[in-house]
């Protein structure tokens, strides 16, 4: 399966099972068949220095991430 990811600005503190938290960024995205998926993404690695830096620069260019509360539902409910 295949799936295309768009970073959003939107920024989640997830609760880990030990009780702590850590951050996540929302991804939205589609599979190949089309289905539409939310993706909370907390680490991403490159296979070198220099691409791990370009890519920050990218996450970077778009505008400040916001801590939201909620987990959007993709269904329209509250």
């Amino acid at each position: 399966m295949k799936i295309t990811l768009e970073s959003t600005d939107d920024i989640y503190s997830i609760q880990t099972e030990d009780g702590g938290s850590i951050e996540a960024r929302l991804w939205k995205g589609k599979t190949e068949g089309g289905i539409e998926i939310l993706a909370f993404i907390t680490r991403i690695g490159t296979r070198t220095e220099g691409e791990q830096m370009e890519l920050e620069r990218e996450l970077i260019a778009r505008a400040p991430p916001v801590p939201v509360e909620f987990i959007p539902d993709m269904h329209g409910r509250s």
